[in-house]
């Protein structure tokens, strides 16, 4: 698996009908990948990028400390798979005793931990491909136009895909990431 090093570039909120995005960006180009998340994980995300303490422990704290209680590192996060319109990541674990673990995780619950025990965020390279796209500093370009159409014909196909399953809430969240592709692209020009 080829990982691309990534950043958290942002925590969006309350787009219309979809909920929130938490936005990692390539760390050596300006490819953006967008992850829909709960409204509690873009909170807690944002604390954590702001650095906000709280008088006691919030969850990503109660397991930072349950780690570091045990011994245990975070090596790095990866964002590995896009199944079904849901992305998928591993939260790689090492123990005291130097064994290494992957732990299952939503990307989310990974960010998060990722952002509190200061460890790299990667995503796979094929889902880079497949669901990112260029920010705006690039519009304008013929890539970026290329690239722009490929995604929305790309999240046109999985909004066919959505609806002919019955899975009216990723089509849903799939239809408004097409009109806010567009409505930003027009606004552009």
């Amino acid at each position: 698996m080829n990982k691309l090093p990534v950043a958290v570039y942002g925590v969006s909120g309350n787009i219309p009908h979809s909920g929130f995005v938490v936005i990692l960006k390539e760390e050596n180009g300006d490819k953006l990948l967008p992850i829909f998340i709960g409204a509690a994980e873009a909170n807690n995300i944002h604390l954590l990028l702001q650095g906000t303490k709280y008088m006691r422990p919030l969850t990503y704290d109660l397991f930072h400390n349950l780690l570091e209680m045990a011994n245990a590192n975070i090596e790095e996060v990866v964002v590995t798979n896009l199944k079904d319109n849901t992305f998928y990541a591993e939260i790689s674990l090492v123990t005291a005793d130097g064994y290494k673990h992957e732990v299952d995780a939503r990307p989310s619950d990974a960010i998060a931990l990722a952002i509190k025990n200061k460890c790299p965020i990667f995503v796979n390279q094929s889902i880079m491909d497949e669901a990112g796209y260029y920010g705006k500093q690039q519009m304008g370009t013929d890539k970026t136009t290329d690239d722009l159409e490929l995604r929305i014909k790309n999240l046109s196909l999985r909004l066919e895909d959505a609806i002919q399953n019955e899975n009216y809430e990723d089509a849903a969240r799939i239809r408004d990431m097409i009109l806010q592709i567009e409505l930003k692209e027009n606004a552009d020009r």
